[in-house]
């Protein structure tokens, strides 16, 4: 999402990157496009010294059109030198063409490359979205596991505390029966010769 403040940086610096590449590319074309618009101009001038300004702009505007260099051809005096130029032209016709299939390939990749990213949008989103939702499950997981630890140590104070309370009752209560036996008056002392207390 490239509203995402996480993402947006990352197609910011993208974006900016195509631009500069794609500004970059069309700055080289134009200026291969008037290097060759003034070799056609020259190689104009070699086939036809005589030719109008008028003429060679028609010449260089056709973006190496043959038929005016054939023509021209067939009509000069200088069969090698017209020759060549045609070759030359022959070639930076083919080479501006293969430019043009370039960039039509370049915008073709952006738009595929624009496609992928809106594509994938949704499972960038999910991925997040899910991440998101596991940081919530382990924050919750700890605070479960604060309070199950402190339960435990309250369960075992609990536990510690009511062995003392019954250690206590048991101590008193053993006390108590001590104390009883020792007032009674030999108590203890008759049950242990087994004969029956005087009547």
């Amino acid at each position: 999402d490239a509203s995402n403040p996480r993402n947006q940086a990352q197609v910011e610096a993208l974006d900016r990157r195509i631009r500069r590449s794609i500004n970059a590319f069309q700055q080289t074309e134009s200026q291969f496009r008037r290097e060759v618009q003034e070799q056609q101009r020259r190689q104009y001038l070699i086939v036809r010294p005589d030719a109008t300004e008028q003429e060679l702009q028609e010449a260089t505007e056709a973006g190496g059109d043959q038929q005016i260099f054939q023509q021209a051809l067939l009509n000069a005096d200088r069969r090698g030198q017209a020759q060549s130029a045609l070759r030359n032209v022959r070639e930076r016709h083919d080479a501006i063409i293969k430019i043009e299939r370039s960039m039509m390939e370049l915008n073709q990749l952006l738009q595929d490359l624009d496609a992928i990213v809106v594509q994938q949008e949704p499972l960038v989103e999910n991925i997040e979205s899910k991440a998101e939702e596991t940081n919530t499950h382990l924050e919750a997981g700890n605070v479960h596991v604060e309070k199950a630890v402190t339960s435990a140590r309250a369960a075992r104070k609990k536990k510690w505390i009511c062995l003392g309370i019954v250690v206590a009752v048991i101590v008193v209560i053993v006390i108590i029966v001590l104390i009883y036996g020792a007032t009674a008056g030999g108590w203890f002392d008759n049950n242990n010769q087994g004969g029956a207390p005087p009547a």
